[in-house]
């Protein structure tokens, strides 16, 4: 940022620069760990949805191997 974004009067423009900087990182580090969360989230509702299909699948193979040995 140029060192006159903030105006020309002594110390308040360094002041307000900085704090300018300081507001910029903050928010990368915030969007940063918002985005990892997003991450995890998205990678535990797979799995979740993962593992209720496998269930799903050894439920019905199941159900398959009784019927297969009843009389009919």
């Amino acid at each position: 940022m140029p060192s006159d974004a903030f105006g020309h009067l002594p110390f308040a423009s360094d002041m307000l620069r900085d704090k300018y900087a300081e507001q910029v990182t903050g928010g990368k580090e915030l969007f940063a760990a918002a985005n990892a969360a997003f991450g995890r989230v998205a990678k535990a509702l797979a799995d979740t949805a993962e593992a209720y299909e496998h269930n799903e699948r050894e439920l019905d193979a199941g159900f398959k191997a009784i019927q297969s040995g009843l009389p009919g």
